[in-house]
């Protein structure tokens, strides 16, 4: 049998200790042995304990995984409680592959015998998870608090976990009970969370009148909208009573309450968008546009004219992409707008729709929302209808577009591809969006000049510089200044000062005024009014 090579030292080390072993044996010594005094004695223990750990070690050079698992066993169970320490040790120093599993099984040895040292080494070692999932398993109530006193030690939530299945069992309700009693940590609320979702898929009634009564900040926290947002999937039109049970409530929440409905009534559509509809209608606002745009949008999914018709019918915008921030909350609710979602679903049936609009101002929003959306499907579909646009309106086209460029993460493929596009605010806007995207994850605004070199024209030399200066702003504003008065157009090198001098003049006044003093060139009102910028809150 071929012995691995990190085994012959070790091996060697205890070969040695071995011979020092009388022939008597380890457990047993002679009476005349005995009489040779301490020294003698102390010798004989030392080369017992170090026979008891070679037989650990040399368990792992059997053949076959259960042949070597009842070596470990046998071996491991004749330590003595003074070995303990020293086989961890020693078992500390193995290959990744021998070393976690000997240490959780010297450790549970260890536990047998001496718990409190063992639990001493462990708190010692908290990167050790599987010995902490033995302590767990031997003393759970210890670890609980152990875990609350240290929350963020590796694999506190799986720990937790073990420690609360030995106290009371493997069901998700009894395991939530528990957790729940417990005060609030990283892991116990991970592991909380984590019982609430599975008691949710067994009851979601049950689990919704469970968080009613316990979660103080019902209203506002991730877990009803876990809850109820599963319930709807299993049973929409129960967990749309139980939205209703609580409507007071929930228009003081904020993006999660709009996310409960919106996933209420999209699951609602499942069975009947009529009935959706009819749901999300009877709702108070801000909840009833949450409702119905998740309806109607999920309509447009499968009968995109159809849902578009509605909306005209029912003065319903479909071009709204977000709520705006209210009295009653902060937040935006981010849901796509029906006409996208229509635009998706058919793109030339939606665009002829628009067309035969007769309000220009409302008609030119759609068409705008519906070629952002297929920025990502049919760019040369896109580029047909961008004349039908003001420019403005291009110009954000043109930024959707570089989003969703599908080049390579280097720029070498981005001129032939921006040439597809109209010259001008779009292909610039475009030009510029993918460039900063590239710079993003870079630790330095590096390359600026070969990125330049790759496009002809001035216009578009402007949207690399542009970008560069935007990207060194924050941490480099001396080099995005330079970048920005490189830039030909008097109107975009203009903006793209104003965005970087008063900033830089606030967090470096120093700096930043020892550069402008370097700039005779720069007309004095500009640099009042980038001072007078960096004084105000």
């Amino acid at each position: 049998m071929k012995i691995p090579r990190f085994l012959l030292p070790l091996g060697l080390s205890f070969a040695l200790g071995a011979l020092c072993v009388p022939k008597y044996g380890v457990d047993r010594l002679p009476e005349e042995a005995s009489l040779k005094g301490g020294a003698n004695r102390g010798a004989a223990s030392t080369a017992a304990r170090d026979t008891r750990i070679s037989r650990v070690l040399s368990a792992l050079l059997e053949p076959g995984h259960l042949k070597q698992q009842h070596a470990l066993f046998l071996a491991i169970g004749d330590l003595n409680p003074e070995d303990l320490g020293e086989m961890m040790a020693r078992a500390n120093t193995l290959p990744p592959r021998f070393r976690r599993e000997v240490l959780g099984l010297v450790f549970e040895r260890w536990f047998e015998l001496n718990p409190d040292a063992a639990g001493g080494w462990a708190r010692q070692h908290s990167n050790e998870t599987r010995c902490w999932e033995v302590w767990a398993r031997r003393s759970p109530k210890i670890i609980i608090e152990e875990i609350h006193r240290r929350p963020w030690i590796p694999s506190a939530q799986q720990i937790l976990k073990t420690a609360i299945s030995g106290l009371v069992g493997s069901g998700s309700k009894e395991q939530m009970l528990a957790v729940a009693a417990l005060p609030s940590n990283h892991a116990r609320d991970g592991f909380f969370n984590e019982k609430l979702s599975e008691w949710t898929a067994e009851d979601p009634a049950a689990a919704f009148a469970f968080i009613q009564r316990s979660d103080a900040d019902l209203f506002r926290s991730d877990r009803l909208h876990s809850v109820l947002s599963a319930w709807a999937q299993k049973d929409p039109v129960k967990a749309a009573e139980a939205i209703d049970s609580i409507l007071p409530q929930l228009t003081k929440g904020g993006w999660h309450t709009l996310s409960i409905v919106a996933g209420a009534a999209e699951a609602l559509a499942e069975q009947g968008v009529a009935l959706a509809l009819d749901w999300a209608a009877r709702l108070p606002f801000p909840l009833q546009e949450a409702g119905l745009r998740a309806a109607a949008g999920h309509w447009a999914e499968t009968d995109p004219i159809a849902a578009l018709d509605w909306c005209l019918e029912n003065r319903f915008d479909a071009a709204r992409t977000n709520l705006e921030p209210t009295s009653y909350s902060g937040w935006n609710f981010p849901t796509k707008p029906v006409i996208a979602v229509a635009a998706k679903a058919d793109a030339e049936g939606t665009l002829r729709w628009i067309e035969s609009l007769s309000r220009d101002t409302y008609r030119e929003a759609l068409l705008e929302c519906a070629l952002t959306e297929l920025c990502e499907h049919d760019v040369p579909l896109v580029i047909a209808h961008l004349n039908k646009l003001p420019a403005d309106s291009q110009e954000r086209i043109g930024f959707a577009l570089g989003v969703n460029y599908f080049g390579p993460t280097e720029l070498g493929a981005l001129p032939s591809w921006s040439q597809r596009l109209p010259a001008g605010p779009v292909r610039n806007a475009a030009i510029e969006t993918v460039v900063t995207l590239w710079l993003i994850g870079k630790p330095a605004p590096e390359g600026m000049g070969v990125v330049v070199d790759l496009f002809p024209a001035a216009s578009e030399h402007d949207a690399v510089l542009s970008a560069f200066s935007s990207f060194a702003a924050a941490d480099h504003p001396d080099i995005a200044a330079e970048y920005a008065l490189a830039i030909s157009d008097p109107v975009i090198r203009r903006d793209v000062l104003d965005s970087t001098l008063p900033q830089w003049l606030r967090w470096h006044p120093d700096e930043a005024q020892m550069w402008l003093n370097k700039m005779p060139g720069l007309p004095p009102a500009w640099k009042a009014a980038w001072i007078a910028e960096s004084r105000t809150d």
